[in-house]
């Protein structure tokens, strides 16, 4: 069986929401019928035994104690490494090992291998992340890790829903002044709950399922960089109506979500769901089709897969 194995070493760590993530896009590969595991030592990655059908999954991640994606790679710390997966055939899956393409580093892997970063919708604002823009858009084995919702299409329309509140929020508290205000002014009509302190999976999905609108806010260097975040598509994949302050919201998703620049626009928005009973129902249907074909980490996963197959069968 095939599988893709995700390298968590000292060396290589995969951390923090990087990796709740991973643990995500892994359960898409495992709809797509592959295995997963996490490696965390060096002794452990040789006693799996590599083989050329394999996926290995390597951050590149704080290395050297910053977070500019484009920083320099040790090659003391991942020769060795890289010798040994070049020698398997296994496929590495590189997370923003872009500072490294056309180099030496890269050598004993001979060409074979998956650039991975996160899926800007646009050129980014940030200088950093348009410089990795510009190297992967030069490269034909880049593919990218987008964020997306982890459920499985069939299960898509299945969640049971209660639409007790008009809209709701969870997690890092973006847009503080609209939430402040909503909540101040409907105060029995939404559920808002910033994380961190982090909340029990049951208590954050019920976020979802209880409110008709989820409110799909990001943080701004991600408004920036037009990436949008798996808020966005676990609101459409559990059938709320999503609204969101990412400029490339409605391009991404075919009109399914509604972009908002302003709190005056959001609470009519709201508002409209709550009250517009066809209105309501066309963008929960509409929002849960596009999901279900694009919206999960099944096409994802099914991404990498048909570009090795592409490029390396």
């Amino acid at each position: 069986m095939k599988r893709l194995v995700v390298l968590n070493t000292p060396e290589f760590p995969v951390f923090g929401t990087h990796l709740f993530h991973v643990q995500k896009l892994a359960k898409g590969f495992e709809w797509n019928g592959l295995e997963t595991l996490v490696v965390e030592s060096w002794q452990q990655l040789n006693e799996i035994g590599l083989c050329e059908t394999d996926f290995i999954y390597l951050s590149n991640h704080l290395l050297n104690g910053t977070d500019d994606p484009t920083h320099s790679i040790p090659n003391p710390v991942v020769n060795v490494y890289l010798e040994y997966i070049g020698s398997t055939g296994a496929i590495p899956i590189l997370w923003f090992w872009h500072s490294a393409i056309g180099t030496q580093i890269l050598e004993p892997l001979n060409d074979k291998f998956i650039l991975t970063g996160e899926h800007f919708r646009r050129k980014p604002k940030t200088p950093s992340h348009a410089t990795c823009w510009d190297i992967q858009n030069k490269v034909e084995n880049y593919v990218p890790s987008t964020f997306s919702a982890a459920i499985h299409p069939d299960n898509i329309g299945t969640f049971k829903r209660n639409e007790l509140k008009k809209a709701s929020f969870v997690g890092k508290y973006y847009q503080s002044d609209w939430l402040n205000r909503l909540s101040n002014e409907k105060p029995n009509e939404t559920m808002i709950t910033a994380t961190p302190p982090f909340i029990s999976e049951e208590d954050r999905v019920g976020h979802f399922t209880n409110s008709v609108v989820c409110l799909g806010f990001h943080a701004e260097p991600n408004i920036d960089n037009f990436l949008l975040t798996e808020r966005v598509f676990e609101g459409m994949a559990m059938g709320n109506v999503v609204i969101s302050d990412n400029p490339c919201c409605e391009e991404v998703t075919d009109g399914a979500v509604d972009f908002v620049d302003s709190y005056d626009t959001m609470v009519t928005l709201i508002d409209k769901a709550w009250n517009d009973n066809d209105y309501r129902k066309e963008k929960q249907e509409e929002s849960m089709n596009w999901c279900r074909n694009y919206g999960t980490y099944f096409p994802v996963a099914k991404s990498f897969i048909g570009k090795v197959s592409e490029l390396y069968e």
